[in-house]
């Protein structure tokens, strides 16, 4: 079954773009070992579907670590919200839709200084209009001004932009240990409840 979705989506990438897909993420990372194989023998040797402790997640550590059939892995940086005596109780990528401007620059930061490798922003195809309802997306201005802010601010802090495909030319970029630098643990209660707050109100858009 995945290797039919998997064909379906490649051959509609190709009818738009007239291009074979370079990387793949999983809707809600819902991926497993299996997607890797699957996406190496499809030509897509790029994935960034491993989230750390993500509840749709089925990737295994090990898989990315042996980088699996030539596949080069480039994991969500992990934000871990809430945990309780080490336990991770809500974990979070770095989701320009699901974030709180101030909060995406404060985890930058941090990591920056945690000396990671690599801090990987996510955006959607949806990231510049708001959902209204089950079916339809507004184009929001407020939202380009918010890449705009966060732009201007990686480009005043001097940190390095690159995409996906940039990354892909410099092998795996999974770093093994030193990707626990790349794991932002939030301990401001304020800023949790904040994003909590902020994200309530952004799903309340998809009930209307």
């Amino acid at each position: 079954e995945q290797s039919e979705i998997l064909d379906d989506a490649i051959l509609n990438f190709k009818k738009i773009t007239g291009k074979h897909p370079v990387a793949f993420r999983a809707g809600g990372f819902g991926a497993t070992d299996i997607t890797l194989k699957l996406l190496s023998q499809k030509g897509i040797n790029v994935d960034c579907s491993y989230m750390e402790s993500g509840k749709g997640c089925n990737i295994t550590y090990e898989s990315c670590s042996l980088n699996v059939e030539n596949m080069s892995e480039i994991p969500m940086s992990p934000v871990i919200l809430f945990s309780f005596k080490g336990k991770k109780i809500r974990t979070l990528s770095i989701d320009f839709n699901w974030l709180p401007l101030i909060q995406i620059k404060r985890i930058i930061k941090k990591l920056y200084f945690q000396n990671a490798k690599t801090i990987v922003l996510l955006m959607h195809s949806s990231s510049m209009c708001v959902r209204i309802g089950k079916n339809k997306f507004l184009y929001r201005k407020n939202h380009y001004e918010k890449l705009d802010s966060l732009l201007n601010h990686i480009k005043k802090n001097g940190y390095n932009i690159v995409t996906v495909s940039d990354l892909s030319e410099n092998g795996d970029f999974f770093q093994g240990k030193d990707y626990k630098n790349s794991t932002y643990i939030e301990t401001n209660i304020f800023f949790q409840y904040a994003t909590i707050l902020f994200q309530s109100l952004k799903g309340a858009g998809f009930k209307i």
